[in-house]
């Protein structure tokens, strides 16, 4: 049980390290993202060895991370297509992991922050007037 407990301090000082790397400045993607791996496998023995599951939402987040982390940030740039967070590919592995772990699909796409709900309740009498107010305070704007 020591070894257990040891091992899980030594995982937290190691996530609390790299999260203070990334916090400093520029970490080079491809070290978080080996972290993260690394820390994925840690969190596996833990497990093994309590005999306990570990939060599903914790390794989808550690994925997350090896995922946006591996390949470079021009790659993302590459695949933004406008305004808001950058593009990124959701693996196929991934989402197999999370379907077979039992979580629906909303669960499974509010944990990558993809929006399942793409309609407003803002009526279109509604709309036209928020629009016209934008107009004629910007009416530059197009």
């Amino acid at each position: 049980m020591e070894n257990l407990n040891e091992l899980s301090r030594e995982l937290v000082r190691d996530v609390l390290d790299l999260a203070d790397d990334v916090e400093a400045g520029p970490a080079d993607p491809e070290h978080v993202a080996s972290k993260a791996e690394e820390f994925i496998e840690v969190l596996g023995v833990i497990s093994a060895l309590s005999d306990q599951d570990i939060d599903y939402r914790v390794i989808a987040n550690l994925e997350e991370v090896v995922h946006r982390f591996s390949g470079t940030r021009e790659h993302q740039v590459q695949h933004t297509q406008g305004p808001g967070r950058l593009a990124f590919d959701i693996s196929g592995a991934v989402l197999e992991h999370q379907v077979l772990s039992g979580l629906p699909a909303g669960q499974i796409a509010a944990m990558f922050g993809v929006k399942t709900d793409l309609y407003s309740a803002v009526s279109d009498e509604e709309l036209d007037r928020i629009i016209s107010e934008i107009h004629r305070r910007h009416p530059a704007t197009s």
